[in-house]
């Protein structure tokens, strides 16, 4: 050990009670089992709506391939487990590692990558009417791509950013918003200290 490492603090030390109060956090696994739950899977798409405590589960990779299931489980005083969702409408295909968002009663979905193929296609879920309708976007919109992150600004616009495109082979690091009032994109110019291009991230 060299002196510079013998005259750095210990790593490990005993907390305060104060430092105590602030750290005594930890999971607990919760088990919905009353109304089924969904089978396992990886790549999927989570968003949540804090007003009804509830958090909406899409598509997703398993055994059986990719799924475009729609579940929600519920976590209120009333209610608690989950439920697939009947959905109708333009319902969007099979997809893993798509983005999923909830703003004032619906979801918003945004590519993905099917049959490994990246999409970009984007849709609105009316969580009310069950109804899954394809947003009609005017003008320029991001490429296609999955493993991206999407975000909810100020309850107005989305906010993507980086994530995976296969048709071109590379990974992302371009920042997009969309206006949910105009249904439009747009690309963000680069300034400052630009994150380099990456996938799998989180973003919030």
């Amino acid at each position: 050990m060299s002196e510079k490492e013998k005259s750095m603090p210990p790593i490990t030390r005993k907390a305060s009670e104060e430092q105590q109060a602030d750290i005594e956090l930890a999971w607990e696994e919760q088990i919905y089992d009353k109304f089924g739950r969904p089978t396992l899977r990886n790549s999927h798409a989570v968003a949540s709506d804090t007003d009804s405590h509830s958090l909406y589960l899409f598509g997703g990779r398993s055994k059986g391939g990719t799924n475009n299931h729609l579940m929600v489980l519920s976590i209120n005083d009333k209610q608690r487990g989950w439920t697939l969702l009947d959905t109708s409408g333009d319902v969007p295909c099979p997809r893993k590692s798509s983005s999923l968002i909830y703003h004032d009663g619906y979801l918003y979905l945004f590519g993905g990558n099917y049959k490994e193929k990246c999409l970009d296609d984007f849709y609105k879920y009316d969580i009310k009417s069950r109804t899954w309708s394809q947003i009609i976007v005017k003008g320029k919109t991001p490429c296609a791509r999955d493993r991206h992150t999407l975000t909810l600004i100020n309850e107005e616009a989305l906010v993507l950013f980086g994530g995976y495109a296969n048709d071109e082979k590379e990974f992302l690091n371009d920042l997009w918003s969309f206006d949910i009032k105009s249904k439009t994109w747009t690309l963000q110019p680069e300034q400052g200290a630009v994150p380099s291009p990456r996938f799998r991230k989180a973003f919030q």
